[in-house]
């Protein structure tokens, strides 16, 4: 009897191993493999408010992971260290151009500066919605003021203003514009210069994301996108992975799963780790892309997951660029 029973009990383990082989090579875990459960369970969760999957609350650790410490080092789920550079770069805005330096602008962007044609494509777009004459012009802040709703060019419900004393203050913007945005055209001519595309072929991977936004060919969007990571651009990353992640889901790329989900693996530990410290609304952004990465992980197989993560590594590493945000 006992010895039958061993037997039994035998069996029974063997068909547990066999089952657990199974699913290790055959589809994706339901369950976390330890080498990416713990970066999930040492991020942070916003002072405990999101639940862990058995229903229970995770207490929020002092510190996030993955870590960005002053020497600028990731640390990966496996425990493997990664140094980065990370520098911080803001975005050029119209605020900074002046239309009565035109020309100086113009011939610091034919030489190669990449920020200063962002700022002239910047200012070229604002334009494309401006008043077309003084008429125009008049007739809008003749709007604005006995309606206290402001008409923009193209737009095709008027804004409206609450407060009745940034009236006159608005009708000094509305006149700046339409002063500035003439002296523009009638220094180009149009306003049509290729400023943006000169200031990614330039390296401003900001120029590049946007390239990559306005192209209707997903190979093509995908080109830029790699440009602006190879400039160090972390954004660029987001908007790359699912690109590749609709390559793999519409069938034009079969195992393209497992590149998506490298890339989005980097942007995400990359993000996490520099929006720590960060208080509690970088925090909520943190638990979303950490649960975002989470439910794409859950799609893989333990080895493609491996795979991945090794990938991420590889990405950063051979990146001398790498990174830069805003």
């Amino acid at each position: 009897m006992k010895a039958a029973l061993l037997v039994l009990i035998g069996a029974i383990v063997v068909g547990i191993v066999i089952v657990i082989q199974l699913v290790d090579s055959s589809g994706p875990s339901s369950s976390s493999p330890d080498l990416y459960s713990q970066e999930l369970l040492r991020s942070q969760t916003l002072d405990g408010d999101l639940d862990a999957s058995d229903g229970s609350q995770i207490e929020a650790p002092e510190s996030l992971a993955p870590a960005l410490p002053d020497d600028n080092q990731l640390i990966f789920p496996d425990g493997e260290i990664v140094k980065i550079n990370w520098r911080q770069h803001d975005r050029p805005t119209v605020s900074n151009f002046d239309v009565d330096n035109y020309e100086v602008l113009r011939e610091a962007a034919l030489n190669g500066d990449a920020i200063i044609s962002m700022i002239l494509h910047e200012r070229q777009r604002s334009c494309q919605s401006r008043f077309e004459s003084e008429e125009d012009l008049e007739a809008a802040v003749d709007q604005l003021h006995q309606t206290h709703t402001i008409p923009f060019p193209g737009q095709e419900q008027p804004s409206g203003i609450s407060n009745p004393e940034d009236i006159e203050n608005m009708e000094s913007i509305l006149r700046a514009k339409f002063s500035d945005c003439e002296k523009l055209v009638a220094y180009q001519g149009s306003l049509e210069e290729k400023w943006l595309e000169r200031s990614a072929a330039d390296g401003w991977p900001i120029a590049m994301i946007e390239l990559g936004r306005q192209q209707e060919d997903a190979e093509l969007a995908k080109r830029f996108y790699l440009e602006a990571w190879e400039a160090g651009s972390v954004e660029s990353l987001e908007l790359l992975a699912e690109i590749i992640k609709h390559s793999y889901e519409s069938g034009v790329a079969p195992s393209a799963n497992v590149e998506a989900f490298a890339v989005l693996h980097t942007y995400t530990i990359i993000e996490s780790a520099t929006l720590k410290d960060h208080g509690q609304v970088a925090g909520r952004i943190i638990a979303s892309l950490m649960a975002k990465l989470e439910s794409e992980r859950r799609l893989l197989r333990p080895r493609e997951l491996r795979e991945a993560i090794e990938m991420s590594k590889q990405m950063i590493r051979s990146n001398p660029n790498c990174c830069f945000g805003s």
